[in-house]
């Protein structure tokens, strides 16, 4: 009985090595294996890759539009500039000129030049006052007497009918003789200007220039208030003629 247990073991054993050696493969178990590090390290990034280098033949792309709300920055008008603007246009919202109105004469010496003459005459009517404006070209500076009076032509003293029943004569000084202008100066020869309808200034006269001194009369319905002021670029005499 002995005797067959142990042919028995040694013919088990026997199998076991043919297996071997037949090549077949024995499923051995997986271990898990610990972090690198070991336990209680903390674990190393691996480090970043460096960027692809450019393509020298690649087309660089545009730089992305700024805002369109952003805008440009604000360019700050100049105040003597942004109020010299005589509005004469008849457009609401013109300030009168500051001052006190009067009626009695008013003048100014101004500045001669080698030539100035009127090249417009426009007339406005705005919110409690009419604007006369006489606008010059030349290198002078023209001076005024501003008054009311009578209405008569220089040199003869003759009468000139002006509409109305009231005549401010307005005689601007350092004027040139129109013969003597040169042509690219277009002096202003029209002799009359009429006034905006609703207005109190009926109309602008011209007489003529007489020594120096280019004479217009102003038309009124009555005898009113005013105040004459000087700008500049161009070079403009202003009268404003108050309702009240």
């Amino acid at each position: 009985m002995r005797s067959t247990r142990l042919a028995a073991a040694v013919f088990a054993a026997g199998l076991v090595l043919t297996a071997c050696d037949d090549g077949t493969e024995v499923d051995t178990p997986e271990i898990d294996e610990p972090a690198p590090g070991g336990p209680g390290e903390e674990a190393t990034e691996a480090p970043e890759a460096d960027p692809a280098p450019e393509d020298p033949d690649a087309t660089p792309e545009p730089a992305p539009e700024p805002d369109d709300a952003a805008g440009d920055d604000p360019v700050d008008e100049d105040p003597e500039e942004a109020t010299s603007d005589p509005g004469d246009d008849g457009s609401d919202g013109v300030e009168p000129l500051p001052g006190t109105p009067g009626t009695d004469l008013v003048e100014d010496e101004g500045e001669p030049g080698e030539l100035l003459a009127v090249t417009d005459v426009r007339i406005g009517t705005h919110e409690g006052f009419d604007r006369v404006v006489l606008e010059l070209e030349g290198d002078g500076t023209a001076g005024w007497f501003v008054q009311y009076d009578e209405p008569r032509a220089q040199g003869s003293g003759e009468p000139v009918s002006v509409a109305g029943d009231a005549s401010l004569s307005v005689a601007l000084s350092h004027l040139t003789l129109p013969p003597e202008l040169p042509e690219d100066i277009d002096h202003w020869f029209q002799q009359e200007q009429l006034g905006p309808e609703g207005g109190v200034v009926l109309e602008v006269r011209d007489d003529t220039v007489y020594e120096g001194m280019h004479l217009f009369f102003v038309g009124l319905d009555e005898r009113r208030p005013f105040l004459v002021e000087r700008f500049d670029d161009p070079q403009r005499v202003v009268i404003d003629v108050f309702h009240e």
